[in-house]
This record gives C-alpha cells, sequence and structure tokens, in this order.
C-alpha cells in the first residue's frame, strides 16, 4: 500500500473536516435554534399589572436563541376590566388593570404552535 501524498492527505483531511461541521451544523440548528414549543408565562408584577412571556423554546428545553415569534392576541373576556394592555413586541406584553378589575381571558396565538393558548387572569377583589 502506497503512502499518500501530503497533497492528498490535506485533500482528505479538508473533505473530513468539512463533512464534520456540515453534521455540527445540522444537528445544532434542529436542536439548538428550531423551535419545538412555546411557553407563555404569565407574571403579576403589581396588584394591576401583569406581564406575559411568550417564550420560543427548542428542544433542549431552553429559549431558542435569535428566533423571534410572531403572535396575536385578543382579549375574549373581561374587557372592560383591562385599562391598557401594552405590546414591546418582543414577546412581553404587559396588561394594566383597571381599579375594580374582573376575570380577564387573554387569547394567544403564534406561528409555532396550531392551536391557541388561552391565558386567565383573577380577579383580585377582596369580598
Amino acid at each position: 500500500m502506497e503512502q499518500l501524498s501530503k497533497k492528498n492527505r490535506n485533500i482528505i483531511l479538508s473533505i473530513i473536516f468539512f463533512i464534520i461541521l456540515l453534521i455540527i451544523l445540522f444537528l445544532s440548528w434542529f436542536y439548538i435554534f428550531n423551535v419545538y414549543e412555546v411557553i407563555i408565562i404569565e407574571t403579576q408584577v403589581s396588584s394591576l399589572n401583569y406581564t406575559v412571556e411568550i417564550i420560543p423554546v427548542n428542544s433542549l428545553g431552553i429559549q431558542a436563541p435569535f428566533r423571534n415569534l410572531q403572535y396575536s392576541y385578543k382579549v375574549e373576556e373581561g374587557s372592560e376590566s383591562v385599562e391598557k394592555i401594552i405590546d414591546s413586541g418582543n414577546g412581553i406584553i404587559n396588561i394594566y388593570l383597571n381599579a375594580n378589575p374582573g376575570k380577564v381571558k387573554l387569547r394567544i396565538e403564534t406561528n409555532k404552535t396550531q392551536n391557541f393558548s388561552l391565558i386567565e387572569i383573577p380577579s383580585n377583589k377582596t369580598e
């Protein structure tokens, strides 16, 4: 068996390097950058202020880097209890309620989910 020349050896190593690089890029796209799930987190900032955060999650269970979601929302129930809604455009929706809030239901649809999500903001009325 002949010994490979230095030029042929460099060509083979270059081909192997590019094949490994393509495999790494392929796997990183499907496991790190691809959105597998959308998580919606509702947080009460104050008694009349709520924040709803829409997070794209990859297959590793962490936020998918460099990915933004297209989403829309609609108040399904309790629109009279909502004073204003501020949408930052990057997946964060701030909801400000009136002084006498009732139960509010917010319907959220994204381009990565087939079904809509219904977020219920509880009534803070003291009885």
